[in-house]
């Protein structure tokens, strides 16, 4: 019994992290734990009764009266449930709303734009769809995808696409590949100081910035946001072409509480 609680416990405190509820207000996380708890409950209340009846059937009619107010209860709780959630969707919006503000004043002392758009405008702009933003080097714009932003439930996103475009004239470079296409890498003085950087984290830090860039940064992807794969293998890109995600990532891992 113990054993199923806490497996049960387990569960929904997962379910609720899933949803990065505290990541905008522990509040409404731990509101949103003890509300799903007691569903679970009324549920095991509900599944007792039902079952007594079967050994003692002259207790029907009493506890399908017990198991109709449960469901009332039950009615009542669901609705809290999403009273909490759109009270956080309510914060989540705030915040980002504030971000996203910050984000362009930021982006304009640095000359360069920002722009809050729908998904269908972020793909045709180079977006991969369902990504939350990206930052065009060459038009030195930030692109946010909003749906898919709010959609996360995390906030970071603005400025985080923000941040690529600060560390374009510190550690970028631009070069003409075998093809006559210009485009941009990791300067050898760029390269020096991630490097210097990385040297200073703890091994617990970069441990999870490397985790990061497995999951994330260091390897080729489709327009899909899919690996593109050789071999049955992930194809991992030039070290030149990916080392500045390591300051997105090490950014990745404080946002998202996982040091």
């Amino acid at each position: 019994m113990l054993d199923n609680k806490r497996e049960v416990y387990k569960s929904i405190v997962e379910n609720v992290d899933g949803q990065r509820l505290h990541q905008i207000s522990s509040e409404a996380r731990n509101k949103q734990i003890e509300l799903y708890l007691e569903q679970a409950e009324m549920a095991g209340e509900i599944s007792m009764l039902a079952k007594q009846v079967e050994t003692k059937p002259h207790l029907k009619e009493i506890n399908a009266a017990k198991i109709n107010k449960i469901k009332e209860k039950q009615k009542t709780n669901a609705e809290e449930v999403v009273k909490n959630e759109e009270l956080y969707d309510k914060i989540l919006k705030d915040k980002f709303k504030t971000e996203v503000e910050f984000s362009k004043l930021m982006t304009k002392e640095l000359g360069a734009g920002f722009n809050l758009v729908g998904e269908e405008a972020f793909v045709k702009m180079g977006g991969t769809k369902g990504s939350e933003g990206f930052f065009n080097r060459k038009t030195n714009q930030v692109y946010i995808n909003e749906k898919a932003a709010l959609e996360a439930r995390q906030l970071g996103t603005p400025l985080h696409e923000v941040t690529h475009a600060i560390l374009k004239n510190s550690l970028k470079e631009s070069y003409i590949d075998d093809q006559g296409v210009e485009r941009t890498r990791v300067s050898e003085a760029g390269m020096t100081k991630i490097n210097q950087f990385l040297d200073q984290l703890t091994p617990k830090e970069r441990s999870a910035v490397e985790k990061r860039m497995e999951k994330e940064y260091k390897y080729y992807r489709n327009s899909n946001g899919n690996f593109i794969l050789r071999n049955g293998e992930k194809i991992a890109r030039p070290k030149n072409e990916y080392a500045e995600e390591y300051l997105t990532a090490f950014g990745d891992v404080l946002k998202n509480k996982k040091l």
